[in-house]
């Protein structure tokens, strides 16, 4: 488990590598389109190995013992007091509260820019013909 006052740097660091993904796959893209469809089936190949890599990879990690005190917790108090299960109609309720609603504009802005480029770059090309965004030149 990360120390207490690193967890938030570990998070930046995973997302700034989550954000290097894509870039990684354009590039190889990039790199391989002399290859035509063997080029894009490498990428692909290369991102089943990541994702089966990294399944695996995870699957073997345990749960930190914060985590698991707290579970541990949740399901006490949720027996004690007669619940089985906690509410979903709760969480949806308590996920559009102030603590959570800007956290979702961003994602919702982030998104919805990354798909106004892609149909940008992409879409009336699409609609219009049969060939593929890669061959659209800006």
């Amino acid at each position: 488990m990360a120390p207490e006052r690193a967890r938030g740097k570990h998070s930046g660091v995973a997302q700034v590598l989550w954000s290097l993904g894509p870039i990684v796959v354009l590039l190889m893209f990039l790199a391989l389109e002399p290859l035509g469809i063997l080029g894009a089936r490498i990428v692909f190949a290369h991102l089943a190995v990541v994702g089966l890599v990294l399944t695996f990879l995870r699957s073997r990690l345990s749960e930190s013992a914060l985590w698991e005190a707290a579970n541990a917790s949740r399901a006490s108090d949720a027996h004690s007091s007669g619940l089985a299960e906690v509410s979903v109609r709760g969480q949806w309720r308590e996920l559009f509260t102030p603590r959570y609603v800007k956290a979702m504009i961003f994602l919702i802005a982030m998104y919805g820019l990354w798909n106004l480029s892609v149909w940008y770059t992409c879409g009336s090309r699409i609609e219009s013909t049969s060939a593929p965004c890669t061959s659209r030149r800006l």
